[in-house]
């Protein structure tokens, strides 16, 4: 009787050490993969190259004194970016928009306007519009929480 005892004590130990060992393991290999998980689309993240949205347009020199105005705007809570033209950060964006004359910025030749912005929530839109003299262009995106525009501007 006493045998049996110990055996059933010995075989209940045995048990209930490999499933503490089972549990252990697993948990470790469960938090082992999250940190690959999160590595992984981390790197994604920081080796893809951003996706911009282009639109074109011509500027007859005429009307280079005349006021040419880019507006972006967003329906959520704010943008936080830059605002580059000809490679030079001319504004940051923040807030819930901006409303800026280019006018000074125009001469004759080509130049591109660059904006690269975060809007919040992710599930909002943003609206990027450009207008001057016989000249209007606009471009919206929504819910993937990054714009990245280029609008190359000929002035002729």
């Amino acid at each position: 009787m006493k045998l049996s005892l110990i055996f059933i004590a010995c075989a209940a130990f045995i048990v209930a050490g490999n499933s503490v060992y089972a549990v252990d393991n697993i948990n470790h290999n469960y938090q082992r993969s999250i940190v690959y998980s999160h590595k992984a689309s981390h790197s994604i993240m920081a080796s893809s190259s951003p996706d911009y949205q282009i639109s074109s347009v011509t500027i007859s020199a005429a009307n280079l004194r005349q006021p040419h105005i880019l507006s972006i705007s967003t329906s959520g809570s704010g943008l936080q970016g830059d605002l580059t033209y000809d490679g030079k950060v001319i504004q940051q964006i923040k807030g819930r928009g901006v409303e800026l004359n280019l006018a000074p910025y125009l001469s004759v030749g080509q130049h591109q306007l660059k904006i690269s912005t975060r809007y919040f929530p992710e599930s909002a839109s943003v609206s990027v519009r450009f207008t001057g003299p016989g000249v209007s262009v606009s471009q919206q995106t929504s819910a993937s929480g990054v714009l990245n525009y280029i609008l190359n501007i000929s002035v002729s």
